[in-house]
């Protein structure tokens, strides 16, 4: 631990490096590792090697502190440029363990795009964002815990540095408990008394989405408290949501809905991903295998075969009503590969229908072709099978296919690849049951190799 005093205020201020914090499988090197850094005050700091959850907690005693202080809690971190993981709601903590309720606002620490960016550049070479803030009286409150914790989401994690938790007067200094003194004297109302039933009940009346109850949730910290609890966000979930899903185990609503969310934040609108494991497949010709990156178990992957035929199905009465979606085959290729640089056809179509229409696509596209894939930013790429539109949720089977063409020319093994082409077909309201997504190549009769299958993702078009 370092200790410092403040310039301004000569208060004190301290620096609990990441050795001095308690890290979830920190001693585990398959997952964390302690390495030096150059531009760090400590002899080592941790690197995050990938994990599925990650926990960090400090703590210190507050008779350490400064009495009569506000303190504000920073993570203190950098990434490496294979980042990834980090761009869902993380939740902090600064909290007396004697208190015993603690409050768990939500920060991103690698926000994306035009999202709010909480982090800021500290001129050392790091980055720091605000846990949040304690203040502190007489110094007798006991243990003061900061914590970081994101254990909701299942998805890999991985190229987190940290150096530790510095803890620090806040620049412009508010004692919470005057505060409430001064407005009772003046007759100002203060909202703690109502307790927290009335205001649950005024958050839930006003914050009809989740942009507004997390516009609420930036006032204060009691209204964040309010503003993230299971009965406001309950509302943002559609009623059927555990319908035929088997969802991770998460308790708190708001982590749920983020985590159903996926990248679709803007509509609120369901999203599927059907697994390498329930897609229809030649299994004497694939293989299983783990994957780390994977929000599955298993995927498949592609031994060696003349033609395949993949297929997915789901039932349309599970996807949002009066919606266009479109299905997408999340792959990869492995270090070798062969056979898919030829055209194939995919096809998005609900099975009673009859007629189908078939559009043409390349998995791995040789140098110069078109490239109609591209990269998730989860280590898979994707490609668009095609859409439709789900009207009444009462189509029935949808399928998504895909298969190849004749296609004479020699196929040519190669090291790495990327992706292709999309077809259109368009669905109305008829008295059927479910979605079929399939993908086919039967008509090239050459080795294909390499192909690793996620699944088949459908969800909501932007446009």
């Amino acid at each position: 631990m370092i200790f410092s005093l403040d310039k301004k205020s000569g208060k004190k201020c301290f620096m609990i490096g990441a050795r001095g914090l308690g890290i979830i499988w920190g001693d585990d090197q398959r997952y964390w590792r302690w390495i030096a850094e150059p531009n760090s005050r400590f002899d080592q700091v941790a690197q995050l090697m990938y994990v599925w959850w990650f926990h960090i907690i400090g703590s210190i005693e507050t008779k350490m502190l400064s009495t009569k202080t506000t303190y504000a809690a920073y993570l203190v971190f950098r990434f490496r440029n294979y980042k990834s993981g980090f761009h869902r709601p993380a939740e902090s903590r600064v909290a007396v363990e004697s208190h015993g309720h603690r409050e768990w606002p939500t920060v991103i620490l690698d926000p994306r795009g035009r999202e709010p960016r909480s982090m800021r550049e500290r001129g050392d070479g790091w980055l720091e964002i605000e846990m949040g803030e304690f203040y502190n009286e007489n110094g007798d409150d006991g243990t003061l815990d900061c914590g970081l914790k994101e254990t909701d989401n299942y998805t890999i994690k991985r190229g987190l540095v940290v150096e530790g938790i510095e803890l620090r007067p806040k620049e412009t200094q508010r004692n919470p408990r005057q505060e409430t003194r001064e407005r009772r004297g003046k007759g100002m109302w203060d909202f703690s008394l109502l307790g927290n039933d009335v205001i649950s009940r005024i958050i839930f009346l006003t914050a009809t989405t989740p942009r507004d109850a997390c516009r609420v949730a930036s006032v204060s910290t009691f209204f964040r408290s309010i503003a993230d609890s299971d009965e406001v966000w309950r509302q943002f979930l559609p009623p059927d949501h555990r319908d035929g899903v088997v969802l991770p185990q998460i308790s708190r609503k708001k982590s749920l809905y983020f985590h159903l969310c996926d990248r679709n934040m803007k509509s609120g609108k369901k999203c599927f991903m059907i697994g390498a494991r329930e897609l229809a497949i030649d299994q004497r010709y694939w293989t299983w295998i783990a994957e780390p990156n994977s929000r599955f178990g298993e995927v498949a992957q592609l031994l060696c075969v003349d033609w395949f035929h993949i297929v997915g199905r789901i039932e349309t009465k599970m996807l949002s009503t009066e919606t266009r979606y479109a299905a997408y085959l999340v792959f990869r290729f492995g270090e070798y590969r062969g056979g898919f640089d030829g055209p194939a056809e995919s096809s998005v179509s609900v099975e009673s229908h009859g007629h189908r229409e078939w559009s043409t696509m390349i998995l791995d596209p040789r140098e110069g072709e078109r490239r109609s894939m591209r990269e998730r930013g989860d280590g898979w790429l994707e490609i668009k099978m095609g859409e439709f539109y789900n009207e009444n949720g009462d189509d029935g089977t949808l399928e998504c296919s895909l298969k190849e063409v004749v296609n004479k020319t020699r196929k040519i093994v190669k090291y790495k690849g990327t992706e292709s082409s999309q077809s259109s077909v368009t669905i109305n309201s008829a008295d059927r049951e479910r979605t079929r997504c399939s993908l086919k190549e039967v008509d090239d009769y050459t080795a294909k190799l390499g192909l690793v299958v996620g699944g088949i993702q459908l969800r909501p078009k932007e446009t």
